[in-house]
C-alpha cells in the first residue's frame, strides 16, 4: 500500500504564487510514480484582503479568522472557495489531475457535539486518490445547529 501525504498549506504559502507554481511543478514532475497526495488549506491573505476591502479587520485564533457577523462569515466562505479554485488552477496549469473540494461537500468534515472535527464521509475522496486525482480540500465545515458554513483550522482538518 502506498503512503498518503496530507499537506497543509498555511496562509503564508497560500499567498505566495511562486510557491504554488513550484509545488504544482513538483507534483507534475513526480507523475504517477510519485507519492499520493492530498492538499488541505484554510484561509490565506486573499481572505484577509477581501475582509479588509469591506472594512473588517478580524484577528486570528488558532489560524482561523475570528468573524463577528454573518456578512463576514459569507465573505470568508466565498474567498476560501476562490482560494481553492486558484490552487486547482495552478495544479491543472502544470497538467496535474486535481479537483477542488470544500470540507462541506458531501459531509466530508463534520463537527461533533464536543466541538471536535472528524472526516465523516471520506470514501469518495479515497476513490479520487485511487484514480491518481489530487484532492484540494478547503477547511470549511457546516455548523450542525445553524447550517452556517465556517472555517476551521487546516491543521485540525488534517488531523480529522
Amino acid at each position: 500500500m502506498q503512503s498518503l501525504y496530507v499537506v497543509s498549506l498555511d496562509r503564508h504559502h497560500l499567498g505566495d504564487d511562486l510557491f504554488l507554481k513550484s509545488l504544482a511543478q513538483h507534483v507534475a514532475d513526480a507523475g504517477t510514480d510519485g507519492p499520493t497526495c492530498l492538499l488541505v488549506h484554510g484561509s490565506g491573505e486573499k481572505v484577509e484582503r477581501t475582509l479588509e476591502a469591506k472594512g473588517y479587520f478580524p484577528d486570528r485564533t488558532g489560524g482561523v479568522l475570528d468573524v463577528e457577523s454573518e456578512d463576514q462569515r459569507r465573505l470568508v466562505e466565498r474567498a476560501v472557495r476562490e482560494v481553492n479554485q486558484e490552487i486547482v488552477a495552478a495544479l491543472t496549469d502544470e497538467v496535474v489531475s486535481a479537483v477542488g473540494i470544500q470540507g462541506v461537500d458531501r459531509g466530508l468534515f463534520q463537527k461533533e457535539a464536543d466541538g471536535s472535527l472528524r472526516a465523516a464521509n471520506a470514501g469518495w475522496v479515497s476513490a479520487l486518490l485511487k484514480q491518481r486525482v489530487l484532492p484540494v480540500v478547503s477547511a470549511l465545515v457546516e455548523d450542525p445547529d445553524s447550517g452556517a458554513v465556517h472555517e476551521v483550522s487546516a491543521v485540525e482538518a488534517v488531523q480529522a
